[in-house]
């Protein structure tokens, strides 16, 4: 079945308003999970469940699967079970802090970086396959490549 098959099924209405709901968690890319999340569901509870499994913080998708049942017209969300059987030694706003400090720790070395290799790039086709080098994941290095490529346009 085709993505346009799929989201014959839902409301259109109804996949705009979870975009919506989904923007502060995925920014530009809200609308194509949400329609991509059509494929799996079969109802509207089960894509605001499918939408929601997307979204990593316990407390953001706790909160999107609140609005989220509500925009589709269902009782209030239930609590999510998964959550209670996994034991959670870090609360959400304690992986959101250390995600701030390391952002800001590896900009820093980002920063050091790329002074350093400014410096020993023949130009700056060099410069930049040195910074990719860097990148240990072949995955992430090609990512790095590709979003280099694309903000040069």
């Amino acid at each position: 079945m085709s993505e346009a098959q799929a989201q014959k099924t839902f409301d259109a209405a109804l996949i705009e308003r979870l975009a919506q709901i989904l923007t502060p968690y995925a920014g530009a890319y809200a609308l194509t999970m949400v329609r991509r999340a059509t494929r799996a569901a079969k109802d509207p509870q089960g894509l605001c469940h499918a939408v929601a499994a997307r979204i990593n913080d316990d407390e953001s998708r706790r909160d999107f699967l609140r609005r989220a049942y509500g925009a589709a017209g269902l009782p209030k969300a239930p609590f999510d079970r998964r959550d209670a059987g996994r034991p959670r030694p870090v609360d959400s706003a304690t992986e959101r802090r250390a995600r701030e400090a390391l952002l800001e720790a590896f900009a820093m070395y980002a920063r050091g970086l790329v002074v350093l290799e400014t410096g020993r790039a023949s130009g700056p086709r060099d410069f930049v396959q040195r910074l990719a080098e860097k990148i240990p994941s072949g995955a992430a290095r090609e990512a790095f490549l590709k979003k280099f490529r694309t903000a040069g346009r």
